[in-house]
């Protein structure tokens, strides 16, 4: 069922206030204070509307209306000068147009527990991997993500532009102790299995 079309050509303009903001957020102690991260690229917008975590539009005074018709008429939508939008934009090629959106509250390992896969990351810290391994858990109908403490901040933008919208799709838990975490799992039933850097294909033959 099609939304109702959202025009653009009569949104506010973006505040300086709001300016201010979104170009804070690229850092992680902005996100953790205010609980909000930025989402770029016409995908993974589209991802976040469908969400309740998305809570307001971002879009470029020159960008390309087509498809924008996606937008619930209910969701705040501002504008701004396609310079100013190119400072908040941490994309080379800005597609003009990104989502301001609530971190999710975090799961309790406990409502994890009743996901059927899980997939638990440790040391896990360059943002791109991060965020490649988010969209090919999704795809594997991975519904639940534990983190170790040193892991890469999940709302990183550079993870959640990698992601490509399935950040939203992965409840994440992130542990404080991931030998205790993965005990609480076993505990409960979960099969383990490690995976090493250094192992062997699995599609490898055996001699």
């Amino acid at each position: 069922m099609a939304l109702p079309q959202h025009s653009h050509n009569h949104s506010p303009n973006l505040s300086n206030s709001q300016i201010s903001l979104i170009k804070k957020l690229k850092q992680k102690k902005y996100r953790s204070q205010f609980s909000l991260f930025v989402v770029e690229g016409f995908k993974s917008c589209m991802q976040a509307i469908q969400t309740a975590n998305c809570s307001y539009l971002v879009l470029s005074a020159d960008c390309n209306p087509a498809g924008l018709k996606t937008i619930p008429k209910d969701l705040q939508v501002y504008t701004c000068p396609a310079s100013v939008f190119k400072s908040l934009s941490n994309l080379s090629t800005p597609e003009g147009i990104l989502a301001v959106c609530n971190i999710p509250t975090t799961k309790s390992l406990e409502s994890l527990l009743q996901s059927p896969k899980c997939l638990v990351l440790d040391s896990t810290n360059n943002p791109g991997n991060l965020g490649t391994i988010i969209r090919t858990a999704d795809w594997f109908g991975v519904s639940a993500l534990v983190l170790s403490p040193d892991c890469v901040d999940p709302y990183n933008p550079k993870v959640v532009q990698a992601s490509m919208g399935s950040i939203f799709s992965i409840d994440i838990y992130q542990s404080q102790q991931l030998e205790d975490t993965l005990s609480q799992l076993q505990n409960s039933g979960f099969k383990l299995v490690g995976l090493s850097l250094g192992g062997e294909p699995l599609s490898k033959p055996k001699a």
